[in-house]
């Protein structure tokens, strides 16, 4: 039988542009990566009992926490959980995959872990145009966007406004 789920508080961080100030780990960035999760939650003072897991599903990695942990809490796995994001992809570094063997006699190609993130596994393309390709596809004009997002924004403001 599931539970009802309440969020009592969200916020989010300032909108950056590429290469500013704001950073995260959408794409692997430091050492603590892999136990982003842990480090969070050590960090703002839940207890080392406290169970942490991180999800990475790319842009959408913050999303998917959140209703990873809405599943928990309504399936009787905890009682209460913190669900959240923290991808940024500008601070995507560059690797160098040969070096971890030793480059010998040659070259060694450097990868953009960002662009080879973006770039679709199965051959279609950068995954960063993929709104555009999808406009120019389904014939969704400039304007027609301008419109979707200005009602998406009016309906926002007013679902705050009502308190919903």
């Amino acid at each position: 039988m599931s539970r009802d789920v309440v969020v009592l508080s969200a916020t989010r961080s300032a909108i950056g542009g590429f290469g500013g100030s704001l950073s995260g780990n959408c794409i692997p960035t430091e050492s603590r990566f892999p136990y982003v999760a842990r480090v969070a939650s050590i960090q703002a003072g839940l207890p080392m009992e406290s169970v942490a897991m991180s999800v990475n599903r790319l842009c959408s990695s913050g999303l998917q926490a959140i209703v990873s942990t809405a599943q928990s809490i309504m399936l009787n796995d905890c009682d209460y959980g913190v669900g959240g994001g923290v991808e940024v992809m500008s601070r995507g570094t560059y690797l160098s995959p040969a070096m971890r063997s030793g480059a010998r006699m040659g070259d060694s190609v450097m990868v953009d872990s960002m662009v080879a993130t973006l770039t679709d596994p199965f051959g279609v393309g950068h995954m960063g145009i993929t709104a555009e390709n999808l406009a120019e596809k389904w014939d969704i004009t400039r304007e027609q966007q301008d419109e979707f997002a200005v009602e998406s924004h009016r309906r926002a403001a007013l679902a705050i406004e009502e308190g919903r």
